[in-house]
Order: structure tokens, then sequence, then C-alpha cells
């Protein structure tokens, strides 16, 4: 068993799976968004990102219909239809921009296109149950943990599954304390990411506290602290899912 006060580094990179680029390796113009969608983006950035994620960057399909799952659990699932009425499945590849975009999409229609990054956070809570529900989930996770060191490293697992690009590195300075480093990651770190970290440890025990550093778009990471001495009050439970 790892000694978890050592420092560990965890490196999505090292497993990033084989694929080719799609459309000819040409870069997607930010011109062939629909009207309707530029207006709901407006308050973003997403046209700068869109631009600059690289063609093969690809994620699951379960994070597409995580998205409509939870539009539909709100009932607001007409306007995102009509955009986008196509179907994924949960474990095929699709491209992170088309995500993207759907994703800002769908932020703007459940808080408005000023607060489109409080929908994204609010989507993004539901990744976890959504991860571990899944076929890939199931066949990783036979014993979900609720220790913070445990399930952070189950989650870096997840991640390795569902997402094809960036650099991740996990690593524990000290007690009670895990940092996850983020490089050339194009899903926004400050909300959509914080949001699926929130929902990860929601029900942990200790309590897990999340704060975002950015150092650029594309670059930070999550600083994760708890109370070491805190022990497990219950056992034997499910924990909470663990896609970040």
């Amino acid at each position: 068993m790892l000694d978890p006060l050592r420092r560990v580094r965890w490196r999505i990179s090292d497993c990033q799976i084989e694929h080719r680029e799609r459309g000819g390796g040409r870069r997607r113009s930010v011109n062939s968004l629909d009207p309707t969608v530029q207006r709901l983006v407006e308050h973003s950035d997403l046209e700068q990102r869109l631009s600059e994620i690289p063609v093969g960057a690809e994620v699951r399909g379960l994070y597409f219909k995580n998205v409509q799952k939870v539009l539909g659990r709100l009932g607001v699932t007409g306007d995102y239809h009509a955009l986008y009425p196509e179907t994924y499945s949960a474990i095929r590849w699709y491209p992170v921009r088309d995500y993207l975009e759907r994703l800002a999409v769908a932020g703007a229609l459940l808080r408005g296109s000023e607060n489109l990054h409080e929908g994204v956070r609010e989507i993004a809570r539901s990744n976890a149950t959504t991860f571990t529900e899944s076929l890939l989930g199931r066949a990783m996770l036979l014993i979900l943990a609720r220790d913070p060191v445990r399930l952070l490293k189950q989650a870096m697992g997840g991640r390795r599954l569902s997402h094809n690009y960036g650099i991740w590195d996990l690593s524990f300075p000290e007690p009670g304390k895990a940092i996850i480093e983020m490089k050339d990651e194009y899903l926004w770190m400050d909300s959509y990411l914080f949001g699926a970290a929130e929902g990860t440890f929601a029900s942990t025990e200790p309590r897990v506290t999340i704060t975002c550093e950015l150092d650029s778009m594309y670059q930070g990471r999550h600083v994760f602290s708890w109370d070491p001495q805190e022990r497990e009050r219950t056992r034997g439970d499910k924990s909470p899912s663990v896609a970040l």
C-alpha cells in the first residue's frame, strides 16, 4: 500500500489513448457557431477556446449524456434539443470542442447567459454519479472509497479512462492536503472542474475543502484540504462517485 504522505505523481498523459485526428487536422472556425449559440455564450470565452483546442482532444460520450440528464431533470431540454438533437454512446469518444460548446449552451439555458458558469458548475456536480453508473465506472470501481486519499486516486483513474488529453499530476505534500496540477486542460477549471470536484467530495468523511488556483486559461490546480485526524464515522456505506 502506498504511503499517503509520500509524494505521488499521476500523469494523465502517461496513459493517453492513441487516436487519429479527425477532420484532416483542421481547427474549427468559430464562425460556424449557430447565431443562437453565439448569443447564449457571449459572456464566456468559449469562442477562443474552441479555436485553440487540438482536434484530437476527446472525452467519452457519458459526459454529453450527463448534460442531457441534468437538463431533463430540471425541465429545460426543449431549446437544447432544438440545437443539438443528436444522441451519444456513453463509451464512444467525441471531440472536446463539441462537448465544451454543448456544456456552455446548457449552462446558459439553466442560469442565463450572464451566469453561464453557474449553470456549468451545477451540471458538473453530477459528473461523479454519471461516471460510476456507466459501464466504465462499474468495471473500474468495485468498492468506492470514502477516504479522501483513496478517492482522489480513484478519481484520477476515472479521468484517465474518460479523457485523452492534458496532463494531471496528483500529489500529497503533507497530511490532510492534496494537489492536482493541471496543464493543457481546456475545460473550465474554476467552474466546470470545480463543480465536478464538489460533486465528488460532497459526502466524504472527513469533509474536504476545495480551492482553485489559475495560472492561465489552460493551466492551474485544485487544492484539497481536510482534517487528517478525523476518522470515518460510518463504514460500509457507498461513497460519492469519483469523476473529476
